[in-house]
């Protein structure tokens, strides 16, 4: 198994967490928080953060087949762990592994993004489920990638371009664009145009489908903040 990322919490016993995962036939590395993960995803972060014009966006991003998340469940849920590692890598399968998690706790971090939720002390139940998350990983890699080059070109808009987009997405004609923003009508048409020409839009219809790709998962209708 391959490309399996491992975020472990404060207190997991390092050690042993990687000889039970080289008996799954796991070959991670295993990060001590979720901002040392991100670094070696430092691609997408870039896109997430806002490019610059030298970075190749989606072909730089690592993606990864799966992420295992280690640690009490209540505070993975509490930080909300599983939806942070998919506004980072979209779509990314996520494994949870605590020690006896409770429904209650399942239910937020499967509500967050969660693929599967597993009891730490069943090791049998974890490599099954390590395999079918990644599995499925490799398989959504060519649309993951689609999402973050699309969250890429979303970074190359402007500030005035996202106020423009923000409208078209709350159903604004330009004429009612122009007076939301203050700004003349042909400033609209511009901007708008150049809004298409960076997303690859042929019209409004295929704007909008780009920009639901793009979003992130649980986030508002509204265009990616930097």
């Amino acid at each position: 198994m391959e490309a399996v990322s491992t975020i472990a919490s404060e207190g997991v016993q390092i050690d042993s967490l990687k000889h039970l995962l080289q008996n799954c036939g796991v070959n991670t590395h295993v990060y001590h928080n979720l901002d040392a993960w991100v670094d070696e995803s430092s691609g997408h972060h870039q896109a997430y953060k806002g490019l610059s014009e030298n970075s190749n966006g989606a072909d730089d991003a690592k993606l990864v087949n799966c992420v295992l998340l280690v640690g009490p469940p209540a505070e993975l849920a509490r930080r909300r762990m599983p939806e942070r590692i998919n506004q980072i890598q979209p779509g990314v399968p996520v494994v949870v592994a605590g020690e006896a998690p409770e429904h209650d706790e399942v239910v937020q971090l499967v509500q967050q993004g969660a693929m599967d939720v597993v009891d730490l002390r069943q090791p049998e139940q974890l490599c099954t489920r390590l395999r079918s998350a990644t599995s499925r990983g490799l398989e959504t890699q060519p649309e993951r990638r689609r999402v973050l080059e699309l969250r890429r070109r979303l970074a190359t808009l402007t500030a005035a371009e996202r106020q423009v987009l923000d409208a078209m997405m709350d159903g604004h004609a330009n004429k009612e664009t122009a007076k939301l923003l203050g700004i003349g009508l042909r400033t609209v048409e511009l901007r708008r145009a150049k809004i298409m020409t960076k997303m690859g839009a042929r019209g409004v219809a295929e704007l909008i489908r780009l920009f639901c790709e793009a979003r992130c998962p649980g986030g508002n209708f509204k265009a990616l903040e930097n």
